[in-house]
């Protein structure tokens, strides 16, 4: 939530606490009611994304995310909920994503806005914060044009779930990521965006990704599949003249976008015809990682494209497949099929394709960052939400004691509504209403050691 009024609530103490539960709304998609806050990220073909190692200064706060965490679920099957997250924006978006190592360098360190080799463009990471606060998110340039932008912090103080129970980790993580994308607040109730939390919500409206596309715009076609000509193998792209005269051949730049069709995956297919120069074997790779979150799955059939000989299905986001097919001659067509190992958010995204008859190894397709230049520090009145006194000062910065930035809070829902899901960790405070719409002019809240996202607010789900 961004604006005065939500800064004040954020950090308002309740007069007392009481069980809070979203109330069952009907759909209402007759009004895209999204909320864009006019910022983005330079280059969305590929935006990095790290996780901060505990003790990572944040404004002179240690982050406890991981031992949290932790302590209730194995790495990988948490920070799995947040990469999840992350691949059902870049599904319905022109938008990649790759996670990259984090060297643990203080929240807000000079260096470049997007690209910066030390750890992701979006940093995840936590402290304890206030009660009625989930996780809250720096914009994306040029709200933010320092090293912080786009960055999600989580309450390490709340309860979290994996389980699709109260309060859901990629729940909120779908959320605070739409901020880190540039969306504010939506006021259509069943959006991930809505300004609180209002219990499990794991896939986009048509609200979220109306909203999205308008920053990004859709996921297009890449140049070998303009009009979806090559989804069957009759109409197969034949790569041969791309072979070059050390019998390899790299392809970056393919895509594999959302069909028309809901729940069904798209296909790309290819035909290569083995050269003269071929040592006798061919290995093909399908290769997404450092490129997007797409699930791989590679096969090579027969000319007709009717006899499978070998495949590889992987179901990690952003990974490689690799099929080796032996006793190959010259002369012969084998045809290629490229898709996602899954119709969900990981079947769809970037990807690049080698085909090597040759003797020597491919090194894989590099990922195509761009470092983007720092664009300045972002002035104002500052707000600090660690306390109620200082939280009741407007200003247009969130802040983590000395680190500022434009961004929000998602908070939990108004006491008048009723949360769907009854679990509740016992000391929550109620939350507050706060203001409906995010909008990039409003002024932002300042977070503390003390102060998390909000259980009613866009950044603190």
């Amino acid at each position: 939530m961004f604006g005065a009024r939500a800064r004040r609530r954020l950090n308002q103490p309740a007069t007392r606490s009481r069980a809070v539960r979203p109330r069952l709304e009907g759909l209402e998609d007759r009004v895209l009611l999204y909320a864009a806050t006019g910022t983005r990220w330079p280059d969305s073909n590929l935006v990095t994304y790290s996780f901060m190692p505990d003790g990572t200064s944040i404004g002179g706060v240690p982050s406890n995310l991981q031992h949290t965490l932790n302590a209730s679920f194995p790495t990988a099957t948490w920070q799995a909920q947040i990469t999840k997250a992350l691949a059902a924006w870049e599904e319905m978006a022109d938008v990649n994503f790759t996670q990259v190592s984090d060297d643990g360098a203080p929240l807000g360190v000079g260096g470049d806005v997007q690209g910066d080799p030390r750890f992701g463009d979006i940093r995840i990471g936590g402290f304890p914060m206030a009660s009625n606060i989930l996780a809250f998110t720096y914009l994306p340039p040029p709200a933010n044009g320092g090293t912080s932008a786009g960055d999600v912090f989580f309450n390490t103080s709340q309860s979290w779930e994996v389980n699709g129970t109260t309060y859901d980790l990629m729940t909120v993580a779908l959320h605070e990521i739409g901020h880190a994308l540039g969306l504010g607040e939506s006021t259509v109730t069943t959006s991930v965006m809505y300004g609180s939390y209002q219990g499990v919500k794991e896939m986009l409206t048509t609200d979220d990704i109306a909203g999205i596309r308008s920053i990004y715009g859709a996921r297009p076609f890449d140049p070998f599949d303009p009009s979806g000509s090559n989804q069957r193998a009759i109409g197969a792209v034949n790569l041969s003249s791309d072979l070059g005269s050390n019998g390899q051949l790299t392809l970056s730049g393919l895509d594999l976008a959302p069909p028309l069709t809901i729940g069904a995956g798209e296909i790309d297919w290819y035909k290569i015809t083995v050269p003269a120069t071929t040592t006798g074997t061919m290995v093909v790779k399908m290769q997404s990682a450092g490129l997007s979150l797409l699930s791989p799955s590679l096969a090579v059939y027969n000319a007709a494209g009717t006899i499978l000989l070998g495949q590889q299905v992987s179901t990690a986001m952003g990974a490689t497949a690799t099929v080796t097919i032996g006793g190959v001659s010259p002369g012969q067509v084998y045809d290629i099929r490229c898709m996602g190992s899954t119709t969900g958010a990981a079947g769809f995204g970037a990807y690049g394709l080698q085909v090597n008859f040759g003797s020597q190894s491919q090194p894989p397709i590099p990922s195509p960052v761009i470092p983007v230049p720092a664009e300045g520090t972002t002035s104002g009145a500052v707000m600090d939400v660690r306390s109620s006194s200082s939280a009741a000062v407007a200003g247009p910065l969130v802040a983590v004691d000395t680190v500022a930035g434009n961004g929000g809070a998602l908070p939990l829902p108004p006491r008048r509504e009723v949360l769907r899901d009854p679990v509740r960790p016992q000391g929550v405070l109620s939350w507050t209403p706060v203001s409906s719409r995010v909008r990039s002019t409003a002024p932002v809240q300042q977070f503390g050691p003390k102060s998390l996202l909000g259980r009613s607010g866009h950044d603190a789900e």
